[in-house]
């Protein structure tokens, strides 16, 4: 997990313009997420997380995510 965090310290200082998508196969990374939105809700992370990154539980929604980009 160390390299989502760097690279979303960095998508939260405005070093990074790119959109972080995390791909959440099976549900693997629901533990993760449910962490952040705590973290955001109780003031750990100052941005919404909306803005730093975007899970998607398919290949498709990504596909169409960056198509529309």
């Amino acid at each position: 997990f160390d390299e989502f965090f760097e690279v979303m310290a960095l998508k939260n200082a405005g070093q990074l313009d790119k959109p972080i998508l995390m791909y959440n196969v099976e549900g693997f990374y629901d533990s993760l997420v449910v962490n952040l939105m705590e973290l955001r809700r109780n003031g750990f992370i100052p941005s919404e997380l909306k803005k730093l990154f975007r899970a998607f539980i398919s290949g498709d929604d990504i596909v169409e995510y960056i198509n529309k980009l």
